[in-house]
Formats: C-alpha cells, sequence, structure tokens
C-alpha cells in the first residue's frame, strides 16, 4: 500500500512538471510568435516607405502597424519569469528554447526601459502615420533603432 502512495505521488509530481514545462513552452512559442508578428509588421511599414510603387503608403495601416508594436511592448516584459530563463529551463526540442540572452533577467530594469520607450515611440509613429509618410519615416526610423538596439543586448541571433 505505501509502495502505490509512494509510486501515485511519483507519477503526480512528473505530471505536473510536465504541465510546467508545456506551459512554459507555450510562453516561450507565445514571445516568438509576438516577435515574428512584429517583424512582419516591420517588413510591411518598410515596404510603404522603400517601395511606393509595390506598396503604396496607406496612413491607417501604417498607424495600425504602429499601434500593434506598442501594444506587443507593453505586454512583452510581463513574459519573462524566471521559470523561462536559458539557464533554468532546458528542454528538449531546441525548437523551444528561448532566444532571450540573460541579460533580459539580470538586467531587467533595463530591459522594460526599452519596451516602454518602444511603447511610447511606436505609439508616436501611429499618430505621425496621418501626416504623410514622410513623418511616418521619420518616426518609424526611432522605432527600428529600437528594434535594433533592443535585440543587440538582450537577443540571442
Amino acid at each position: 500500500m505505501k509502495l502505490k502512495m509512494v509510486l501515485a505521488g511519483v507519477a503526480l509530481a512528473v505530471g505536473m512538471v510536465a504541465v510546467a514545462d508545456g506551459q512554459i513552452i507555450n510562453l516561450v512559442k507565445m514571445r516568438k510568435a509576438i516577435m515574428n508578428t512584429n517583424g512582419a509588421a516591420s517588413t510591411l511599414a518598410v515596404d510603404m516607405l522603400r517601395n511606393p510603387p509595390r506598396v503604396p503608403y496607406d496612413a491607417a495601416v501604417a498607424a495600425t502597424i504602429a499601434k500593434s508594436i506598442a501594444h506587443d511592448n507593453d505586454i512583452f516584459p510581463t513574459l519573462f519569469p524566471d521559470s523561462t530563463k536559458p539557464d533554468v529551463f532546458k528542454p528538449a526540442n531546441k525548437d523551444d528554447q528561448t532566444r532571450a540572452k540573460p541579460a533580459v533577467w539580470t538586467d531587467n530594469a533595463g530591459f522594460k526601459a526599452a519596451s516602454a520607450k518602444m511603447v511610447k515611440d511606436a505609439t508616436a509613429a501611429a499618430d505621425a502615420a496621418a501626416k504623410g509618410a514622410d513623418a511616418f519615416k521619420t518616426a518609424w526610423e526611432v522605432v527600428a533603432a529600437n528594434c535594433e538596439s533592443c535585440h543587440q543586448k538582450y537577443k540571442v541571433d
């Protein structure tokens, strides 16, 4: 009887670890999906600014792109609990590994500040969109610089 209880406890613990790992994998996948969406949005913004004959500038689309990036960066820093640190969570499948550098956790205040700056600058780009392609381009260049700066410091290539 005791053996059955111990084995049941072990099975429950193993099951709980598997559920926790699945939740962490989903959290990492969510972060990657957000960044993939931001990448696609950025590509569209750049296409509108660099290739107007092929992709005409559309103020509503430009504003939506920037608002989407602002929204995503508003929530993004909340998706990095300690349980997802690369030295803590090591999934078997390489595709499930985080691409976040340890600096996300060791310089969390800086990471949050970079994300907050992106929210502010992307919101400014959304506001600039209605003023035309030139105004949006000027604001978008700040957004693009934020992306590059944050990725250099906080993302593994």
